[in-house]
């Protein structure tokens, strides 16, 4: 894992008792802006599972 960048954390706290919908766009931010660590395996599969989902949607309006 990279460094903690400290700064970005100090500016962008996550909610107690966050919901998913709450804390997904706060791990897509943090992976892009912050090395030290990982996002959640949890929340990645969460993530990986919905983006699916979407493609197939949009699979199924275009035919």
């Amino acid at each position: 894992m990279g460094q903690m960048n400290k700064a970005w954390h100090a500016r962008n706290p996550t909610a107690d008792r966050a919901t998913f919908e709450e804390r997904r766009p706060w791990h897509e931010r943090h992976a892009k802006a912050c090395g030290c660590r990982q996002m959640p395996v949890r929340t990645a599969a969460e993530l990986a599972k919905r983006k699916k989902m979407a493609a197939a949607r949009t699979t199924r309006r275009a035919t």
